[in-house]
């Protein structure tokens, strides 16, 4: 009991000072360079690949024009085939089944 007293009475007890030294200062500039330094990379990194992408669209032309057909098709071939018949004498939805559904037991 005579502990818990005495251990009171002393009040709270502090650290150790927080004296920065040349060698703590210099190592925190260190790391404080190194994260600027990847954070520099980062952004040169993300620089490229957004040029890579550029790039690789510029030179795959063939898809814009692989769109520009399927627009086509959608906009004007598929709706004039539905009214009017895309082979003669057969319309969608004519098809009948060869074989007979079967039943499920």
């Amino acid at each position: 009991m005579a502990r818990v007293v005495r251990r009171a009475a002393r009040g709270v007890r502090k650290g150790a000072k927080k004296t920065l030294t040349p060698a703590r200062a210099a190592q925190i500039q260190r790391w404080q360079m190194l994260g600027a330094a990847a954070r520099r990379g980062q952004k040169k990194a993300q620089k490229q690949a957004n040029r890579n992408v550029g790039a690789k669209n510029r030179k795959e032309v063939v898809s814009t024009y692989a769109s520009a057909a399927k627009w086509g098709v959608q906009k004007l071939i598929l709706p004039t085939s539905l009214v009017t018949p895309a082979i003669p004498g057969y319309q969608p939805g004519d098809r009948t089944r060869a074989t007979p559904k079967r039943k499920r037991r």
